[in-house]
């Protein structure tokens, strides 16, 4: 099979891998079943928040919280979906998810229209328009940012105790503990090296350590190379320094229609250089995984481990060395 080939043979695998994904554990939870509020839940960060009775208004402002949500709570507690969660999001159950209403900008006056009785965000979102919906009285939760997978735990049990789903958040935890020991005892994984790689024409880009696809790779069993070379977040990375520290296989976000990055490495020749361009081994991961900011990450990982096993030939034994 030809290097190309391989690429695609990749993309496929992936794809098919999470095509189907797995069904929610959310429960129905009803306001007559309203017991134990008020209550404040701490989160991994360190952050307190504080609500007077059971959320059943829920407004999500980001991707991560809408996988967090699908997850634990049913569509009915929910009021409206943000517009990045058509581009973002990883998985949408049936049975009414689909059908709620998109938010297509986050004033405080679009918000205040749904009624929200607790607002989602994420710690990276603007701190001036949380603290404008706080002035108006709306609980505001903050998810802290995942870079280590145990903090990805407790964000989800803290979810758990927040929304009044305890049972299903914990069984969210065992599901996902069991399928990262699962990934942790494939004894023939060989120690191959990973790196991200996106350009899109202007410059290439990497994710180092503290980001949330370090957490990935190292589920996956391999080494983030870029991490091992010292960078840290998603930085700029020079093709020069590519080259110095020529992973065995490069991850690329899949992209809508053709993708730059994947065009960028088979026809510029500098790129020729690399061994994972010369043997095919270019793993091409759809990016609402590889973006992944919940614990969607383990599906991630086990799409990750399934690619790089076809490629490398590790179910035979095959070394992942050059």
């Amino acid at each position: 099979m030809t290097p190309i080939g391989r690429t695609i043979a990749c993309a496929l695998v992936l794809l098919a891998g999470t095509g189907c994904s797995r069904a929610p554990l959310a429960r129905e939870v009803t306001p007559a079943d309203s017991t134990g509020y008020p209550r404040e839940v701490s989160f991994p960060d360190g952050s307190v928040i504080a609500l007077d009775a059971r959320p059943v208004r829920i407004l999500p402002v980001n991707a991560s919280a809408v996988d967090f949500l699908a997850s634990l709570v049913e569509p009915s507690r929910v009021v409206a979906l943000p517009e990045t969660v058509g581009r973002y999001a990883t998985f949408l159950p049936e049975g009414g998810w689909q059908s709620l209403p998109v938010m297509h900008d986050l004033e405080t006056e679009s918000v205040l229209v749904r009624d929200p009785d607790l607002v989602i965000a994420h710690s990276w979102q603007d701190q001036s328009s949380i603290e404008s919906l706080r002035r108006a009285g709306i609980p505001v939760l903050r998810l802290p940012e995942t870079h280590e997978y145990d903090r990805l735990r407790e964000v989800v049990l803290a979810l758990g105790e927040l929304l009044d789903v305890e049972d299903v958040s914990q069984a969210l935890v065992r599901d996902c503990d069991a399928r990262v020991e699962a990934l942790a005892s494939r004894s023939s994984r060989s120690k191959a090296t990973m790196m991200t790689y996106s350009n899109y024409g202007t410059g290439g880009w990497t994710a180092g350590s503290r980001t949330t696809f370090d957490v990935v790779i190292s589920l996956a069993g391999y080494e983030n190379a870029a991490a091992t070379a010292g960078i840290e977040s998603h930085a700029r990375v020079e093709i020069e320094t590519l080259l110095r520290i020529d992973p065995d296989v490069l991850i690329v976000a899949e992209s809508d229609g053709d993708d730059p990055t994947l065009s960028l490495l088979s026809s510029d020749e500098i790129f020729q250089g690399l061994s994972a361009v010369r043997l095919g081994r270019i793993v091409s991961l759809p990016g609402r995984l590889a973006l992944a900011d919940s614990h969607r990450v383990v599906d991630a990982a086990e799409s990750l481990v399934a690619a790089v096993e076809g490629i490398l030939g590790e179910g035979s034994g095959q070394d992942g060395g050059r």
